[in-house]
């Protein structure tokens, strides 16, 4: 009776594993600014003209399946529907991140600045994807099909 109850344990816990949540791989998670809440797929993500004359956005992250000592250099980019890249932003591994206690980490508005030759007609309602690449072994990837979204 005994080795019965080891088996069912067994492949209720092997069952278990098979349905692993986003938390338990490696991804990164776009939020909604100042939360620890997923940021909707199709979402409008405001785009501003900066002062220096190009566009640009803030974005909130969230690092799963990497130890926060283990973060890595990554970039934030932006691309439009036909894959071509309107923002890149390198980053190094940052001291702002902040650990979750699901052993996660958030990293806060950090700064995307779109390329110089972006023209409006390119982020005013337009769709787009965001995408998230850190540099680890393998590498953790996000993306998230949005709509830009030109403030005035």
């Amino acid at each position: 009776m005994r080795s019965a109850v080891l088996v069912l344990c067994a492949l209720v816990a092997c069952g278990g594993s098979e349905h692993a949540s986003p938390q338990d791989e490696r991804s990164i998670e776009f939020l909604e600014p100042g939360t620890l809440e997923p940021l909707a797929e199709d979402t409008a993500v405001e785009i501003y003209l900066r002062s220096q004359g190009a566009y640009g956005t803030e974005v909130d992250i969230r690092v799963y399946g990497v130890a926060l000592a283990d973060q890595a250099p990554f970039t934030v980019g932006c691309l439009d529907p036909g894959d071509h890249e309107l923002a890149e932003q390198k980053f190094l591994p940052t001291s702002t991140a902040v650990e979750q206690a699901d052993g996660s980490f958030t990293i806060a508005k950090l700064p995307v600045v779109f390329f110089d030759d972006v023209e409006e007609q390119q982020v005013e309602d337009a769709p787009a994807t965001l995408r998230a690449t850190m540099m680890t072994s393998p590498t953790t990837l996000g993306e998230l099909p949005v709509v830009l979204s030109l403030q005035e």
